[in-house]
């Protein structure tokens, strides 16, 4: 490509920019080129060991290229010539829980979440990792710790109020897809939801009110017609539930648990 072309003519002009071969390496990998893509990568490193976006760009033309071990080394330079970016310590934990290196990974995310304490974004990251490492608890802690400092980042949100409702932590399921329903009114899964959350709190007159909303903006769900069967039974209205039950009923024809539920209903 012109812009293959144009680095390569760049990086002989000025054969010692590290920075140039970087962009270099970057580009070969584009270019699905994965050994010239280290070549350059671990000449950018020869030329200065103190250049961070060096080790960087070397541990992830490594990975690209499926030398996990490589890679792993190249993200420890990183992280030794910039201790203080927790980027680069996430990164690095990432990899070495893919290498199955259990003892980098925890140091690494031990580093990343210290170093990364008050960003959100890394927080998050952290989260996946300690899924990964099934440790679930602890990354609802993560995603509590980034919704709290970034209320407005619906995807964070998002998963927290998910893995919530996984762990049974109902009360902040609903609690956090009632404010996933604040940032996006025209969304009926944060009312469905939510309305998941209460139901199981013991709350039917209140999950009813959500699934209500649900269903104004999506009329075609049948689990929630179904949802509004079995609540309004509960709370003893007989009518409206089979009015919801049937209408289940017709949006989902081929499901035998309906008429089922409804007639035991």
């Amino acid at each position: 490509s012109l812009a293959l072309s144009t680095l390569e003519q760049a990086q002989k002009r000025f054969p010692a920019s590290s920075e140039i071969l970087c962009l270099l390496s970057q580009a070969y990998g584009s270019a699905n080129l994965p050994e010239k893509a280290v070549q350059a990568a671990e000449r950018a490193v020869q030329i200065n060991g103190r250049h961070a976006g060096a080790w960087k760009t070397l541990g992830r033309s490594k990975a690209a290229l499926g030398d996990l071990a490589g890679a792993l080394q190249a993200y420890q330079g990183w992280s030794a010539v910039e201790p203080a970016d927790p980027e680069g310590w996430m990164e690095l934990a990432r990899l070495a829980q893919a290498a199955q290196s259990s003892d980098v990974t925890r140091k690494a995310l031990a580093e990343a979440l210290w170093r990364g304490r008050r960003a959100p974004q890394v927080l998050a990251q952290s989260a996946d990792l300690l899924e990964s490492m099934a440790s679930p608890h602890s990354a609802l802690r993560m995603l509590r710790i980034a919704g709290a400092l970034n209320p407005n980042d619906r995807l964070t949100l998002i998963r927290l109020a998910e893995l919530s409702g996984q762990l049974g932590h109902l009360g902040t399921a609903h609690q956090t897809w009632s404010r996933v329903a604040e940032l996006e009114p025209d969304n009926p899964t944060a009312y469905r939801k939510s309305a998941d959350a209460l139901w199981g709190l013991g709350q039917p007159r209140q999950a009813i009110q959500q699934w209500q909303r649900a269903l104004e903006l999506d009329p075609q769900d049948p689990e929630v017609r179904r949802a509004l069967g079995r609540a309004y039974m509960q709370i003893g209205e007989v009518q409206n539930a089979l009015n919801h039950y049937s209408a289940a009923i017709e949006l989902s024809p081929r499901d035998p648990s309906l008429p089922l539920e409804a007639g035991v209903a």
